[in-house]
């Protein structure tokens, strides 16, 4: 993609922003490497998930903002093939 501006004009922008990208990847990186600590808590809820979906159950999703937008997105791809796929993988193990 062809872009009219100049890198060289603003040095001091560039520097910025390449200080808070990094600083962003820093951040979600920290945030998913401490997701390990929560393995028997996600488990549990995913399991919750499917014995909820499976016995005919709904889960309602709400939110204000951005969580609603959150909801959105998690309503959404439940029709979604990857998380039929991921579901399927959950249906096959013993749920209690």
């Amino acid at each position: 993609m062809e872009s009219n501006l100049d890198i060289q004009e603003y040095p001091d922008s560039l520097s910025l922003l390449q200080k808070q990208i990094q600083q962003s990847i820093e951040e979600h990186t920290l945030v998913i490497n401490s997701l390990t600590n929560y393995l028997a808590e996600i488990q549990q809820l995913a399991t919750l998930v499917v014995k909820t979906l499976k016995t005919g159950n709904k889960i309602l999703l709400m939110g204000n903002g951005g969580s609603a937008a959150d909801a959105q997105h998690i309503y959404f791809a439940r029709s979604n093939s990857h998380f039929e796929t991921i579901l399927r993988c959950f249906s096959d193990l013993e749920i209690r």
